[in-house]
């Protein structure tokens, strides 16, 4: 079938998916006639308070253990890397740079990685204005039964929510200082003369560049460079990178989406995705959220079913997601744990010979991609003397000087592997931490289904992924709503499937987009974020 979309990529064929569930599903039923259940029930809010209660119980357990390690070789810092919001390279005329003396705000509080703030009477009024005009729309949307939007207005929708709940703290501190503070990566991009010299000398100068920089491939820097050449204004550099990832974000991972789903769920699951809170906070000015978007069209090109497309696309997404993030290593491990995954629930019986060699077929495709990469990188060692293994060894020292963290504070690694994952979930939320279990329960009871099987597959993949990549000891500590976004398309997948399979009535649908972006507004209310 052709999506309804074709403007995604520039051709129609680049949006074919195979036949999917929404096959067995009437697009014109009508809501009401598919309503037979709801998620705020007592039975649904007994899993809320249980996710909350355990939030809290882990919260208050890495306290108690951050309190036995801080004397025990090194312990647990607070802070985030930077300590307090970064102070603009240049203010605007007339304003003052945020900082530690800047009245109302405290200190940083994990999992609330940022420095929280008592709000002004001000940003109150906008935070009630931001969330007022939300609300009424939801609520105009679910009295007049109009179907949520077509994806070009959920995507312009998801754009503006996101400048506006920056916006809440007003232009210089939630807009101009999310980029243009001189710890961040404007500060060395706004160095650079010639983009090829940059990457030829990376190694040599990696060390010299600020924290975030130091950490990352060279295309992280080069990112913020291409939107140096067109714009000056750091509060407009943020903006236009919101602008980018939310829109090629969302068209991409609608075209995941429409794979498995029908167009109207689709569109919902990208306009939740949209208002996460991690996405909310993180996709302004954030190298990270450059990461999740080729994590997302990675995904989508991989799924592809023309083979020529599937490895083009996977592979410029690769390359440049990659270059962009030494991370991004998790989507070669999510996408080999995927082909393993869906493989053993497929397979036959047959001797272990035939077993390699059907496996090998399926992860064929994978094997050429990252042989194509390589090429990439082989090349560009051998024009530009650039070494991405060289890289990824000084940025794993700057991490990590003293090794394998397991073997150099063992209970620091422990609690921070505690961080890791906490961080990811405190910005995605318990009522949709809930909604997820629910469906991962609802998809293994359903697994005979092909498609059921394939979505239960990508959400196993992902998660084993996430949790090998954080053995290794990456991240560090912490900060993995900003780092790991690019697990939230997938980590979504089980609650969209619970919310269609239950015929989940349509105002809890709306609800639930209300309780989530509400959230992100209200954190976006309490605190500063470290970008």
């Amino acid at each position: 079938m052709i999506s309804a979309y074709p403007y995604i990529v520039t051709t129609q064929t680049l949006l074919e998916v195979r036949p999917t569930m929404n096959e067995t599903i009437n697009e014109s039923t009508d809501d009401s006639e598919q309503c037979i259940s709801t998620i705020f029930d007592k039975y649904h809010f007994k899993y809320y308070l249980f996710v909350m209660g355990l939030f809290a119980i882990i919260i208050g357990t890495y306290y108690l253990l951050s309190g036995i390690v801080f004397p025990i070789g090194g312990g647990i810092q607070q802070n985030p890397p930077d300590g307090i919001h970064p102070t603009p390279l240049n203010p605007p005329p007339g304003t003052s740079s945020p900082g530690q003396q800047e009245p109302g705000l405290s200190h940083n509080l994990w999992p609330l990685w940022g420095q929280l703030t008592i709000p002004s009477p001000l940003e109150i009024v906008v935070f009630l204005g931001v969330v007022g005009s939300f609300l009424a729309i939801m609520y105009y949307f679910h009295n007049s039964e109009r179907r949520i939007p077509p994806l070009p207005v959920i995507t312009l929708f998801g754009f503006m929510l996101i400048v506006s709940t920056n916006f809440i703290h007003g232009w210089l501190t939630g807009i101009y200082s999310s980029i243009g503070g001189m710890g961040e990566i404007l500060t060395d991009a706004m160095l650079i003369e010639n983009p090829i010299y940059f990457i030829r000398n990376y190694v040599s100068n990696q060390g010299s560049l600020t924290t975030h920089a130091q950490t990352q491939p060279p295309f992280a820097v080069l990112t913020i460079y291409l939107f140096c050449i067109f714009f000056q204004d750091p509060g407009v550099i943020a903006i236009t990178l919101a602008a980018v990832t939310s829109i090629f974000s969302s068209l991409f991972l609608y075209g995941v989406y429409r794979r498995y789903f029908d167009t109207k769920t689709s569109e919902y699951a990208v306009l939740l995705f949209l208002v996460l809170p991690a996405v909310q906070i993180y996709y302004l000015a954030n190298i990270y959220a450059f990461v999740a978007l080729w994590a997302t069209a990675l995904l989508y090109f991989y799924l592809h079913e023309k083979i020529i497309i599937r490895i083009i696309g996977s592979t410029l997404a690769f390359f440049f997601g990659s270059f962009t993030s030494f991370l991004f290593v998790y989507m070669a491990l999510f996408l080999f744990l995927f082909e393993i995954i869906r493989y053993w629930k497929s397979r036959e019986d047959a001797d272990i010979i035939r077993h390699f060699v059907s496996f090998s077929k399926n992860i064929s495709c994978l094997i050429v991609i990252g042989i194509l990469v390589g090429i990439i990188y082989l090349t560009l060692w051998i024009y530009l003397d650039f070494n991405y293994l060289d890289s990824f060894l000084h940025a794993t020292n700057a991490e990590n000087p003293n090794g394998f963290m397991l073997f150099d504070n063992p209970l620091n690694y422990f609690v921070t592997r505690i961080q890791n994952v906490m961080d990811i979930l405190v910005f995605y939320g318990p009522i949709l931490t809930a909604l997820s279990l629910f469906g991962y329960q609802l998809l293994k009871q359903n697994q005979d289904n092909e498609l059921s099987a394939e979505l239960l597959s990508l959400l196993l993949a992902s998660v084993f992924a996430i949790l090998l990549l954080f053995m290794t000891g990456a991240p560090k500590k912490g900060e993995t709503a900003r780092i790991c976004m690019f697990i939230l398309p997938v980590v979504l997948m089980p609650v969209i499937y619970y919310l269609k399979e239950k015929k989940i009535c349509r105002r809890d649908w709306i609800i639930l987009l209300m309780l989530v972006f509400v959230q992100a507004a209200i954190m976006q209310l309490i605190g500063i974020w470290v970008w």
